[in-house]
């Protein structure tokens, strides 16, 4: 079974067990970036977003899909995830899936929309997404239930620019 098969078994499991009643709405934010302009495209996360999308689907999520996104479409679609989420009430369940490169750098997490480019570290608030707007986007809704999953690639494009952390992901 291959790992994004496992992960989308994992996170049905998850909720079936966590969630009793099917009326509380369930929201998901789905992305997948892959085709990246500057920095090492990937062959996944497009195609792994979607099936995620789909088994989040079954599971009676309002699923927005977001595929290949550059910087201003990555950023409306989480400010619009976290609108949907505080409109939707404290019963519902919020779920983000992130497939696509991040990086790690002064000890934050930032997902790369696939038109990034970045000359030095301290330019990626300028240029990505921070793991933690997305976390404040969720936490401020006050709802019940909110999950995150990162898949993200952990090979660093920018091994070359000083300040990033080359292993992966800072504690969340």
């Amino acid at each position: 079974m291959h790992l994004i098969e496992r992960l989308a078994a994992a996170v049905m499991v998850s909720l079936i067990l966590m969630q009793s009643a099917i009326a509380e709405p369930r929201i998901a934010l789905v992305t997948g970036n892959g085709a990246y302009d500057q920095v090492g495209a990937l062959d996944n996360p497009s195609n792994d977003a979607a099936q995620i999308a789909d088994a989040l689907a079954e599971l009676n999520f309002t699923v927005t899909l977001l595929r290949d996104a550059d910087l201003p479409s990555f950023r409306r679609t989480v400010a619009q995830f976290g609108r949907d989420l505080r409109n939707a009430g404290p019963e519902t369940t919020g779920l983000f899936f992130y497939a696509g490169h991040a990086v790690q750098s002064f000890g934050t997490n930032y997902l790369l929309p696939t038109d990034t480019v970045v000359t030095d570290a301290a330019d990626l608030d300028l240029v990505a997404v921070e793991a933690g707007a997305i976390l404040r986007q969720m936490s401020s809704a006050k709802n019940r239930t909110n999950m995150v999953i990162l898949d993200a690639c952990r090979n660093n494009p920018f091994q070359d620019l000083p300040d990033f952390d080359s292993n992966g992901l800072a504690e969340m």
